[in-house]
């Protein structure tokens, strides 16, 4: 509008004088003016959009009502500017447009109305148009008239908390605090300021559009710490579980960048203060969780619009002036976090260290706060030595960040490492062992993509150290118990490295389990022993089983059978031992069947399994499906050996209770199918097997559990397909035999799954590879009745130059020979218009017009 305007002021034309003068010319160009049609264009820009026909028609009644008009002639005045482009349709919408004129069109509107003007509109409309409306004058907060509205909704539509805690209420404060801010903000501290942290637990049908409305609230230098209070307070009394919850947002306010709001840091911290003194320990985890988020160093972002409120120019989010002030930023949350693990109960301290020394890494690239750095961390690792994060940071920085640093600092950070890392062999294996093999590395190698890099530098050193230690299993029972009564990593390797160096194995494992706690703690330190016993068939398998014997003969590792079995070497001992607690119910079978993961069995033959499959197939439905699983994993990816089990996974792949659970699991679809697929491929079929997995296909539409029909239809699906190319004749009876005593809705299951994936328009179902004289001589019984159903199944279109779309010969025949009434082609429409499709609907009825109006043409039509 405003080129529009310079143009014709170039070009001297004086008539454009004005913003009116403009918006006429706009409106009218040429033609006479209508007062009655602008006063309609008028109103229609009061709302972003109003239904105008079909369902939401009666938008345009209500708004006619108001205007004292009728709807009709509305609508015919809204017409006339839709050539113009300034009336637009979105469906059975219409709306003003651009916007910038439908803001001055409003405007004009307000200017000629009468005092109450709006507020009398408000309520005489529905909700969503209540919505429409508001979203509109979002752009004239401005105007006084506005800000008068926005106090009568609060005092009609909102009086109270109740009303405050609708969906309703809720989105009609979100959507004020476009129009008055200030009053926005003195109403929901006037409602939730005052209530308790567990109070506003029960605060949840508002909850999602309050927080909505406090981002764009605490944004404002204005009303930041009432907005940020209130923030806090439904951060500590959580109930939401997604990123942009009340918790992500007030911590989000602390990053560095990007913070959502433009108050600087001082004031922000004193937020942090002051909840850090709260009575109630969830206000204080909160601001913990903030001070940490202060340390980020990377990889800022926030939600985005939150900083556009009303029409006033939108807010900048605050930003360091000069590195001084990056400087303060970080040195004041490490000095606080520093003095909460210094000062705090266990699980405080435990949530400042996760922060303080998740963050040293990044940190660390600013060698203006090592000293402040250094100072704090060393303070808190003298009190808790324990603490080994800090080195494992370091560790990653020597790795990836230190070629960029200066020498002098890199000196100084190496210095600060050898401080910290442990003098003592046991504390070094401890600290090695803490993490995962990835966590340590080489600090004199630092990373170079383009050469190798060792990924188990930090196992060979544990290796290395151990080598050093006596052989002694006694000398070791120090290591040993700290080792079994804390979580750590890679506590295999330890535990291997130690059986492997130990005079007597089977000494160290009684060691072992004499240090153990009670059971409910022991399977943290499950790895251990698993290590150890690994460690001890790496001498011989004697040792090894004697350690295994040890372990499970420990009270406090009952029911982690199966987690200390695999660790053992596998053979047809370990496979019967394993199928008799198995049977005597001591075993979970899905556990038992995860054995032969990892080639545990592959160096036997299938033969050394199958007792174990027979005890785990015997539990029952879900047995099946984890007997499956022990198979299917036995020498996978080795296709020499699959004859070898080829009789076995039949019978399982086609047993008469597969499908009798409640649920099965993620992968037991692929294992089915795929086992399925190589049994055709190598020849391991007869037709009882082929019938019998026909069977199976169809019951999943007849006898089994809807989740499990879920999860299992494209699978049988193409298990269906694979049967008709080996016998048509064979599938076709079992379909007729499954149609015949099927219940209504047994028989849309049935329908469902032949019909296939129908994904594109048309396409082909389960049952089209049957040859013609299959069922031809089927539907010829009783055309009118059986035509329908093949159409369900048959290829319709095919596609030609250009995509464009043209009936099958197949198709045609059918309804040349066999349709007498329209009737019998009603299943045609779904299957063209199913599927996945971008855009309009038009977009995808565009293509079905040509063979439509062919159809016409036929001698059937």
């Amino acid at each position: 509008m405003a080129l529009v305007a310079a143009e014709a002021a170039k070009n001297g034309d004086a008539a454009l004088v004005s913003v009116d003068a403009l918006v006429d010319r706009i409106v009218w160009g040429k033609d006479k003016e209508d007062a009655e049609a602008l006063r309609a264009l008028q109103f229609l820009s009061l709302f972003t959009l109003v239904g105008v026909e079909g369902d939401r028609q009666f938008e345009l009644e209500q708004l006619a009502s108001f205007m004292e008009a009728s709807a009709k002639e509305v609508f015919r005045s809204l017409a006339v500017f839709g050539d113009r482009g300034i009336v637009g349709r979105v469906g059975d919408f219409a709306e003003a447009r651009p916007q910038p004129l439908a803001v001055r069109l409003a405007v004009q509107l307000l200017d000629t109305s009468p005092d109450g003007e709006l507020t009398r509109l408000f309520e005489s409309i529905d909700t969503d148009l209540r919505f429409r409306l508001l979203g509109r004058l979002r752009w004239l907060s401005f105007d006084h008239r506005v800000a008068g509205l926005a106090l009568s909704i609060v005092e009609t539509v909102i009086p109270d908390i109740d009303a405050l805690n609708t969906d309703e209420g809720s989105k009609f404060m979100d959507r004020l605090v476009h129009l008055e801010p200030d009053l926005a903000m003195a109403t929901f501290e006037k409602f939730l300021s005052h209530l308790s942290i567990d109070e506003l637990l029960a605060f949840r049908d508002g909850r999602r559009n309050t927080i909505w409305a406090l981002e764009k609230l605490v944004f404002r230098d204005e009303s930041f710490e009432q907005a940020a209070h209130l923030l806090l307070k439904l951060a500590a009394a959580e109930n939401e579980n997604w990123g942009n919850n009340a918790h992500g947002q007030f911590v989000g306010l602390f990053q560095l960048h990007l913070s959502g709001t433009e108050v600087e840091p001082t004031r922000r911290l004193a937020i942090l203060d002051a909840g850090l003194k709260h009575e109630d320990a969830r206000v204080r985890s909160v601001c913990i969780d903030a001070l940490g988020k202060m340390l980020d160093t990377g990889h800022f972002s926030r939600s985005g619009g939150n900083e556009r409120i009303g029409a006033e120019p939108a807010l900048q989010d605050w930003q360091p002036a000069i590195y001084q002030d990056i400087f303060d930023f970080y040195n004041a949350a490490i000095d606080r976090l520093t003095d909460i693990a210094l000062e705090a109960d266990v699980e405080t301290y435990e949530r400042a260290t996760s922060h303080l020394g998740g963050n040293i890494r990044g940190l660390l690239s600013y060698p203006n706060i090592f000293d402040n750095l250094r100072s704090q961390v060393t303070r808190v690792i003298e009190k808790i030595p324990t603490w080994t994060k800090p080195i494992k940071s370091i560790n990653q920085w020597f790795f990836f960040d230190s070629k960029e640093a200066p020498t002098d600092y890199v000196t100084q950070v190496r210095d600060w490492y050898d401080e910290l890392f442990p003098d003592s062999k046991v504390d070094q294996l401890l600290l090695l062992s803490g993490g995962w093999p990835g966590d340590f590395h080489d600090i004199g190698v630092p990373y170079d993509p383009e050469s190798d890099t060792d990924h188990e530098y930090a196992i060979n050193c544990i290796r290395k150290i151990v080598s050093t230690l006596s052989r002694d299993a006694k000398d070791n029972s120090e290591l040993v118990g700290k080792i079994v009564r804390g979580e750590f990593n890679s506590a295999w390797a330890l535990g291997h490295a130690l059986a492997s160096h130990v005079e007597d194995p089977e000494a160290l494992m009684g060691l072992a389990c004499e240090a153990l706690r009670t059971p409910t703690e022991t399977v943290i330190c499950l790895k251990t022993f698993c290590g150890m016993i690994a460690g001890g068939f790496s001498r011989s398998r004697d040792v090894g089983m004697a350690s295994l014997e040890i372990s499970l003969s420990a009270p406090e590792l009952d029911g982690h059978a199966i987690s200390l079995i695999s660790a053992a070497q596998m053979d047809s001992e370990i496979a019967s031992r394993v199928a008799q607690l198995v049977t005597d119910g001591l075993c979970d079978p899905r556990h038992a069947a995860t054995l032969s993961c990892g080639r545990g069995f592959d160096d036997h033959d299938f033969e050394t399994i199958l007792p174990l499959a027979d005890a785990i197939k015997q539990t029952g439905p879900q047995g099946i499906w984890s007997a499956l699983d022990l198979v299917f994993m036995y020498r996978y990816g080795q296709p020499e050996s699959f004859v070898e089990k080829a009789s076995y996974v039949k019978e399982l792949c086609s047993h008469p209770d597969i499908f009798s659970v409640e649920a099965i699991g993620v992968m037991d679809a692929h294992h089915w199918e795929t086992s399925i697929e190589k049994l055709f491929s190598s020849d391991q079929l007869d037709d009882a097997f082929v019938g019998a997995l026909c069977d199976r296909s169809l019951e999943l539409a007849t006898k089994a559990e809807h989740d499990v029909q879920l999860k299992m239809d494209d699978a049988a699906c193409k298990v269906l397909l694979l049967a008709v190319q080996y016998d048509p004749a064979l599938v076709w009876k079992r379909v007729l035999i499954a149609f015949e005593d099927a219940d209504a809705l047994t028989e849309w299951r049935l329908h469902n799954l032949l019909k296939g994936s129908d994904r594109t328009p048309g396409q082909a179902g389960i049952l089209n590879d049957l040859p013609d004289e299959i069922y031809l001589n089927w539907i010829s019984e009783k055309p009118y009745e059986r035509l329908e159903f093949v159409l369900e199944w048959v290829e319709l279109v095919e596609k030609g130059d250009e995509s464009s779309l043209f009936w099958t010969a197949q198709f045609i025949s059918l309804i040349e020979t066999y349709a007498s009434d329209v009737s019998q082609l009603g299943g045609i429409y779904s299957r063209l218009l199913s599927g996945v499709s971008w855009g309009p609907f038009s977009s995808r009825l565009k293509p079905l017009k040509p063979p439509a109006i062919n159809l016409r043409h036929s001698r059937q039509p």
